[in-house]
């Protein structure tokens, strides 16, 4: 459903290359662009023990993508959850894996790009307490898409509304049980 649309964008997001003319013949040029993007939300569970769902890479994919299989691979020798970790997303017969860049557990920031693919995009997911409220936590997810040439504005649009519904889905995950509504692709529509 809606999780394989967006595995569907990501997996699709080929190089582009750009068409100009010189001196009357058809130069073809790659030039690389970067498009960044901004999402957050306020989490209904402290920053601590949100943060022990967000720093391991796995975990914290499956509540992005709760309808996908999350597995750990080419795992060498320590702690999955450690930079140069790769975790992978399966989803309608396709996949996604993603790289642990860093983790700064004083800071509460986890960072993670995809690999193998022409075209990059890097996350970084930042938590903060909520001063006035410690039962809450500020989430944070900036995104950064490099690729080769430009993306259409459909196209970033298309990212903006994959990363909007996984931290609709984050932000689900930690509401209490009570309050939570299954979401439906009317619900994405929305975003």
């Amino acid at each position: 459903g809606i999780n394989a649309e967006y595995m569907g964008v990501l997996a699709n997001a080929d190089p582009i290359t750009i068409e100009s003319t010189e001196k009357d013949a058809a130069v073809h040029s790659s030039v690389p662009a970067s498009h960044h993007l901004y999402h957050s939300c306020v989490l209904k569970q402290g920053a601590d023990e949100a943060w022990e769902s967000i720093r391991d890479l796995r975990k914290f994919l499956q509540l992005l993508h709760p309808t996908s299989k999350v597995e750990w691979v080419n795992v060498e020798g320590g702690s999955a959850s450690r930079i140069g970790a790769h975790a992978r997303i399966e989803y309608s017969g396709n996949s996604i894996i993603h790289e642990v860049v860093a983790i700064d557990e004083e800071n509460r920031m986890l960072s993670y790009k995809t690999v193998g693919r022409t075209g990059v995009q890097t996350q970084r997911a930042h938590l903060y307490p909520v001063t006035e409220d410690s039962s809450s936590s500020f989430f944070s997810i900036e995104t950064t898409v490099d690729v080769i040439g430009e993306l259409s504005t459909k196209e970033v649009d298309k990212y903006e509304d994959a990363i909007s519904l996984e931290v609709r889905n984050l932000k689900h995950h930690f509401e209490p049980k009570s309050q939570q509504k299954d979401l439906t692709v009317s619900d994405v529509k929305e975003i």
